[in-house]
């Protein structure tokens, strides 16, 4: 915004920044986490087949879900220079690669007969596993001594250590808590939430707002 005088000459001048976040027609004013949302799709990091919807109920399926993990994974290889680089994934075969070089590495878990299920659910139980590694991937590993009871999980669960995990991490905290059923299925909302609650993404939405980044 410029400012002048009487004469038209100049005397100040002032730079009023605004961010404009990206918008969802389902997603209203008053939605609880409509912010997260506008800010994940902001960044790129949750994309839709129409652009103009979130979808929030959406139950992701498997293979959607290790698509948004391919871009995760590309963003945080590039800033960190990682000997485990991931290219972005256009095709099939680039896909399947995808998968090989992540079950190596335990970043992507499959089923114990050897299928991934893409067109399968993501369970919550699976998405956790997913973002625990991702946060640990980015050097934002947690450690836990003691499980917490859950309404749906005991102690001997093969993911009461990933939940004690996402829950120290705060990927998991308030309502969530006490009623995390693990084997519901994931709805795209849930899985925004936790993605926007690793570290990296913590980062890059505080990034949003770092007049100096731009």
């Amino acid at each position: 915004v410029e400012y002048f005088d009487d004469d038209d000459e100049l005397v100040d001048r002032k730079v009023i920044r605004i961010l404009r976040l990206k918008q969802f027609a389902d997603i209203p004013k008053d939605y609880y986490v409509r912010k997260t949302i506008e800010e994940l799709g902001t960044l790129q990091l949750i994309t839709t087949a129409n652009q103009q919807l979130f979808e929030p109920r959406y139950e992701v399926k498997r293979k959607e879900m290790v698509a948004y993990l391919v871009n995760l994974y590309r963003l945080a290889s590039i800033e960190k220079e990682s000997r485990l680089a991931v290219q972005s994934v256009n095709t099939e075969e680039q896909f399947n690669e995808f998968l090989i070089q992540k079950k190596a590495h335990k970043l992507v878990v499959g089923y114990p007969d050897g299928y991934l299920k893409p067109n399968a659910a993501t369970t919550r139980a699976e998405g956790a596993s997913f973002f625990i590694r991702f946060n640990e991937f980015t050097g934002n590993a947690v450690s836990v001594n003691q499980f917490v009871l859950f309404k749906y999980i005991q102690n001997d669960h093969w993911v009461a250590e990933t939940i004690a995990k996402a829950r120290k991490a705060g990927l998991i905290h308030g309502s969530d808590l006490h009623n995390f059923n693990p084997n519901q299925p994931m709805k795209k909302v849930e899985m925004g939430l936790m993605m926007a609650r690793t570290q990296f993404v913590r980062e890059k939405i505080e990034e949003l707002y770092d007049w100096d980044n731009y």
